[in-house]
């Protein structure tokens, strides 16, 4: 699972479960690993939009990655320290 597809996952099932919602905020990578298998070992910050309140990420320049890191990241997700069915 990339993470396009993580992201949209995870979104349907928030708007479809209130308590997943909660958990999700308040403990985002014990949250992804209880209901999908999948430990995310980096710093995740889940943020509600609102109707008058929207954000924007900002994902990391790839000019300022290693060759290494970039190969890390193919596809787009960055799979470094991400374990779990599919990966």
């Amino acid at each position: 699972m990339d993470r396009e597809e993580l992201q949209r996952v995870i979104i349907k099932k928030a708007w479809e479960d209130r308590e997943f919602r909660k958990k999700l905020k308040k403990n985002p990578g014990e949250t992804i690993q209880e209901y999908f298998g999948m430990d995310i070992r980096a710093d995740i910050t889940v943020l509600e939009e609102t109707k008058n309140r929207i954000y924007f990420t900002i994902p990391v320049n790839p000019s300022s990655l290693t060759d290494a890191e970039l190969d890390a990241i193919a596809g787009g997700f960055d799979m470094t320290g991400l374990q779990g069915e599919g990966s």
